[in-house]
């Protein structure tokens, strides 16, 4: 075990460690040809990787699977994601690049995404949500769309399209009885 700044580096069972200790943070600096190219510090609870220039990537493998761009553009599968995400991969016929989850896994528990044009976990206006209503993970799909002019977020009650699990689907209404029913339409208004 070796301690840089500290006389009683970390010691741990079946492990060699490198133990940096400075009175503010610790820090590992990575050069190339004498230039910082990169940073691992720590400070009280938080750490740290910097990459001054270019891109930070992540492989496993022997392959790399993640890549972060010097903008703040992620990609995972591919080295030059043009969006904040940007995941992909290569398959024939159906593939998700995407998977939601939740757990808990009873009924009436959801998995869903929200869109917001704010930071922070208000103004949530719209989502895609499914819920749970039985066993085996069969439930709901809901289109939300949330118009009051207020900070609060969508929920369940601002479904505008709803997809029960024998497929119908219902507009304006969450539990529709026909392949398409749509509620508050009289007769030869569509």
């Amino acid at each position: 075990n070796v301690g840089i700044g500290t006389d009683t580096p970390n010691a741990y069972s079946n492990q060699t460690t490198l133990t940096i200790n400075g009175s503010t943070y610790g820090r590992i600096d990575l050069e190339s040809g004498g230039t910082l190219r990169s940073s691992l510090f720590s400070q009280a609870a938080n750490t740290s990787l910097t990459v001054d220039t270019g891109f930070f990537s992540l492989d496993t493998g022997g392959s790399e699977r993640m890549r972060i761009l010097s903008n703040g553009n992620v990609g995972i599968g591919v080295t030059g994601p043009v969006k904040k995400l940007q995941v992909s991969d290569s398959a024939t016929g159906l593939m998700t690049n995407l998977l939601l989850t939740n757990t808990h896994d009873t009924n009436g528990d959801t998995a869903g995404i929200a869109f917001s044009m704010t930071d922070n976990d208000l103004y949530n206006k719209a989502g895609i949500v499914f819920e749970r209503t039985t066993n085996q993970g069969i439930g709901k799909l809901y289109l939300c769309n949330n118009n009051t002019g207020d900070s609060s977020n969508f929920t369940l009650a601002d479904a505008a399209i709803t997809i029960i699990p024998n497929r119908n689907v219902g507009i304006g209404t969450d539990d529709p009885g026909a392949l398409l029913e749509i509620s508050g339409i009289r007769e030869n208004q569509i």
